[in-house]
């Protein structure tokens, strides 16, 4: 890159306002410039290549997307339902929907990190529920 001189701002004031000049009656003509595609280095240490490397990798795939998005529906069918309910007491109403929304966080949890857990094991919804009673 190089310092502009007088010409070439000169030059680039005609190029952009010349146009502006011009007769009524002749057509107006615009100047595309050519894009470059922007290449990417994955490999390389900078910000923009790991937060590309971070976003290919934490990708969820399609399936997963969809057992998701079924959880997420399921969950709020319920919490309508239950919402809805008028036996139920604002006290009952809110512990289902704690229960409710510690299922959907541990189904979730399962589609990020699939590994097995010891808190699944021990503390799932029934064992609250009994703890409970």
């Amino acid at each position: 890159h190089r310092v502009a001189t007088v010409a070439d701002i000169e030059q680039r004031a005609r190029m952009l306002f010349d146009p502006l000049k011009r007769p009524a009656d002749k057509a107006l003509v615009f100047k595309r410039a050519s894009i470059k595609a922007l290449t990417v280095n994955k490999q390389a240490s900078t910000v923009a290549a790991y937060f590309t490397r971070q976003a290919q990798h934490n990708q969820i795939a399609p399936a997963h997307r969809r057992a998701i998005r079924q959880i997420d529906q399921q969950y709020f069918a319920l919490r309508r339902a239950v919402f809805s309910d008028q036996r139920l007491t604002r006290q009952d109403k809110a512990q289902l929907v704690s229960v409710l929304t510690f299922e959907r966080l541990k189904a979730r949890e399962q589609f990020h990190n699939p590994k097995p857990n010891i808190e699944v094991n021990l503390m799932g919804s029934a064992a609250i529920r009994n703890l409970l009673d």
